[in-house]
């Protein structure tokens, strides 16, 4: 199931919870005595490992922050890693079922993924940009535009962006008869989700759409031949030398990318790496550079003025010690129950959170993980940002 559409809801929720734990954690002049955390595991899977001091993180501050996650008092926090300089510093796991090589669901951190492949597909000459047309690429939907020539005007980017001006609710996922639930058992996904009513100029408005990835996906499916899991094994996990995934499917048999894909946690901060290093990994240029700069930029204000949106991934503040912000500082895929992947370019950084797990390592079901999905902003603001030495 995707993340809640209420962004402003979320963002106060948010304010409001990290004010509480600054106060409750409110630094002493003299840090306990805590064991500094294990070096990650080398295993040769990409990935070479490096000691946080040795790359610019107070080794207190960071001892502190273990110590908090291996006593579960970080609001649902299961796993942590994190990388920079392209080096894995930190590698944490919390709950029974989380592990270094369990795959994790990341609920709508799915979305992000799906852009890659979208910009993949670019690279390849299959999609001309982002202006390119909707209708250009549901020919066999073309009685939907025909009789609505005003969804004629829905680009890609709207598309990507979440603007496509197509009704669509998900705001209380406990309910029954809202759209997400629907269009997982439609007969075909894609015109479920183009047959919804135009209630807004393509474009113009915000709005929170799983819908908007499920056509992505099926973009994918219609300029490459195949669905978006299989053209994500060639053109995107292969490269990464990620080969443990699952990826659901909708009734219908299209992926499901508003939120079916699960990853092991080094291979999620893989990505996140790759869109650090503009799309290239191990000297391979993997996705345009050029689509790597585009997607991750905010286009669009979600209706949060901390929170903005590019394509399928969100954009938070960078506050840095100087008191100034960059508004954009952040590029974040972001699931629900604090399945998270934060990029922060600045810093040559790169972290993965995941939350709210069950015994089995699975993502609970239902919206019933508190804070568990902010948390991970929680952990990246108080902990991993103000350990740095320079910022």
């Amino acid at each position: 199931m995707s993340a809640r559409a209420h962004v402003p809801m979320m963002r106060r929720a948010l304010g409001a919870y990290l004010l509480a734990m600054a106060f409750g954690c409110a630094e002493s002049s003299v840090w306990p005595d805590f064991d500094q955390p294990p070096v990650p595991e080398q295993r040769d899977d990409g990935w070479t490992v490096g000691i946080p001091s040795e790359f610019g993180f107070d080794p207190e501050r960071f001892a502190v922050m273990h110590e908090l996650l291996e006593a579960r008092r970080m609001g649902g926090v299961d796993a942590v890693l994190i990388a920079r300089g392209g080096r894995l510093v930190y590698e944490g796991y919390f709950a029974p079922g989380a592990s270094i090589d369990n795959t994790h669901m990341l609920a709508s951190g799915t979305k992000s993924v799906v852009s890659l492949l979208v910009g993949a597909a670019l690279g390849r000459g299959l999609i001309q940009g982002a202006d390119q047309a909707l209708s250009d690429f549901f020919p066999e939907h073309a009685d939907i535009f025909a009789a609505e020539p005003d969804k004629g005007d829905i680009t890609l980017r709207d598309v990507l962006t979440m603007s496509a001006g197509l009704q669509w609710d998900e705001n209380h996922p406990s309910d029954l008869e809202q759209d997400g639930r629907y269009v997982r058992v439609a007969p075909d996904a894609a015109r479920y989700v183009l047959e919804q009513p135009l209630v807004g100029e393509p474009g113009s408005e915000f709005l929170y759409s799983g819908g908007c990835s499920i056509l992505l996906a099926a973009i994918v499916r219609n300029v490459t031949g195949t669905e978006a899991d299989a053209f994500a094994e060639e053109a995107l996990f292969g490269p990464l030398g990620i080969d443990e995934y699952a990826w659901g499917h909708l009734a219908d048999g299209l992926v499901d990318a508003d939120g079916g894909l699960h990853l092991p946690g080094r291979d999620f901060l893989k990505l996140g790496q790759l869109v650090l290093q503009d799309g290239s990994w191990n000297g391979q240029q993997v996705i345009p550079a050029g689509w790597i700069d585009e997607s991750t930029r905010a286009w669009i204000n979600t209706g949060s003025n901390a929170t903005r949106y590019g394509y399928q991934w969100w954009t938070y503040e960078l506050p840095r010690s100087d008191g100034t912000v960059d508004l954009d500082g952040i590029v974040l895929a972001s699931g629900y129950g604090g399945q998270k992947l934060f990029i922060v370019p600045a810093l040559d950084l790169v972290v993965v959170t995941f939350g709210c797990t069950s015994s089995d390592g699975m993502t609970l079901s239902g919206y019933d993980c508190g804070y568990a999905h902010n948390a991970g902003e929680l952990v990246l603001y108080n902990y991993i940002l103000k350990s740095m030495e320079a910022w």
